[in-house]
């Protein structure tokens, strides 16, 4: 049982669609890693703007800042897949009760904003084994991991070595490629682990993969997923389908419910039990289901749907 815990860093929790968890995720066993530019932070989706640096007294008059800026904020980010999760917040005492508002799958925000709106679901991971996962299928690929750590950093900073300057010294001596490898080594965590304060309710953890390839990757979860989180407002056909496909599986269920903006567990709605896959009806949210969903299941297929196609990144 996911619920009664005392260690804060056991488990990572992936909000999405409950659409997309079907269609994809667990149909599939895999998750994506997206390119750095497709989240939804305009740090990582806007070009980073570098300024030059010398220490050597260099003339900076022939260098085009725009062009070398716009060309190492390319190089860094092409290279960059990711996924993202949220953590349990420390402490947790192991007592269901008194955690519920620390853990990673009772986040309103996240919910709100990753779990279209509370229909979706929050997937729970094992995270020494999905570290195991990509250890083992992307072992070749330089592979970082960590809490995202949040500040407010200061829009004017000096002349010195920081993330988003170009030491055009270095440059020289290194020659253009090898910038690149100095400049990772030496920034990654500022660069791709760091987001302003107003991000810091989200508490994530995430997995960066650094490779040549172009479009997105998938990560086989193998045994890594250990738990599906349904919404207060998540379809109960969904909910079944989900529990359908993992029905075999040593896989908990669980619902999140709300009561006076209070997060507590759904024990009463759906039998959450391993290996059940059919459970009592209550009243289906006022919205329509993706269409491809509902032909995969058999429903009819309805003309109200107001929820966009499945995104293949969260």
């Amino acid at each position: 049982m996911i619920t009664y815990i005392s260690d804060a860093t056991k488990y990572v929790y992936h909000y999405t669609r409950a659409t997309t968890a079907l269609d994809y995720i667990l149909r599939d066993r895999t998750l994506q890693l997206s390119p750095y530019t497709a989240t939804n932070d305009p740090k990582e989706t806007k070009t980073w703007d570098f300024d030059l640096i010398t220490f050597e007294n260099r003339d900076l008059k022939p260098y085009k800042r725009s062009e070398l800026s716009k060309w190492l904020s390319d190089e860094l980010k092409s290279r960059a897949k990711v996924v993202c999760f949220s953590m349990d917040r420390p402490p947790l005492s192991g007592e269901h009760m008194k955690d519920i508002y620390r853990r990673g799958y009772a986040k309103a925000r996240m919910w709100a904003q990753y779990s279209d709106k509370h229909s979706g679901v929050c997937l729970v991971f094992d995270r020494e084994r999905l570290l195991a996962a990509i250890n083992r299928h992307f072992g070749q690929h330089s592979l970082m991991h960590g809490n995202v750590r949040y500040a407010d950093a200061e829009l004017v900073r000096g002349i010195e070595h920081h993330e988003f300057n170009i030491d055009i010294d270095l440059y020289e001596s290194l020659g253009a490629k090898a910038y690149v490898s100095w400049h990772l080594q030496r920034h990654h965590r500022r660069l791709f682990f760091e987001k302003l304060v107003d991000w810091r309710d989200e508490s994530e953890w995430r997995i960066v993969l650094l490779t040549e390839e172009a479009t997105s990757l998938y990560l086989p979860i193998d045994d890594s997923l250990v738990a599906v989180a349904h919404g207060d407002a998540t379809d109960p056909d969904i909910s079944e389908a989900l529990m359908a496909q993992t029905k075999n599986e040593e896989i908990q269920h669980l619902g999140i419910s709300w009561k006076n903006s209070s997060p507590w567990y759904d024990y009463g709605s759906f039998g959450w039990i391993p290996g059940k896959v059919t459970c009592p009806r209550r009243p289906s949210p006022d919205r329509g289901v993706d269409q491809k969903s509902q032909s995969e299941l058999g429903f009819p297929q309805s003309d109200k749907s107001d929820i966009p196609p499945n995104p293949l990144v969260d």
